[in-house]
């Protein structure tokens, strides 16, 4: 409870699997943007809190679509929830599977 408001924390966890089906090694890149604070990353995952007033590059935006872009969060959710990343790197052999489990979550005002 703050400011005369209740919120809950909503606790989420996502996983993303790939299978390499080519028949040479690939080199993976993969990055992951929540709402709130990642609580925990699977394969060394690299977690990394942004600051959404210094740092935008989570929306993915070109100078082309900028103008055009609008986000519709409620004003009160930025004062409890930030941005996380998580982000992995390694090369997946011909013909493996892997999985990249992450867990994070936010508050939610009710």
């Amino acid at each position: 409870r703050r400011q005369g408001n209740d919120y809950s924390r909503v606790d989420l966890s996502s996983s993303i699997s790939l299978t390499n089906l080519y028949k040479q090694p690939v080199y993976l890149e993969i990055n992951r943007y929540i709402l709130g604070s990642i609580d925990s990353a699977s394969a060394n995952g690299e977690v990394k809190n942004i600051n959404i007033l210094e740092d935008d590059s989570f929306l993915g935006l070109t100078s082309s679509s900028y103008g055009s872009y609008s986000y519709n969060w409620p004003s009160w959710s930025y004062q409890f929830n930030g941005v996380g990343k998580v982000s992995w790197k390694t090369t997946l052999e011909s013909g493996k599977n892997i999985s990249f489990d992450y867990g994070w979550h936010y508050f939610w005002r009710y």
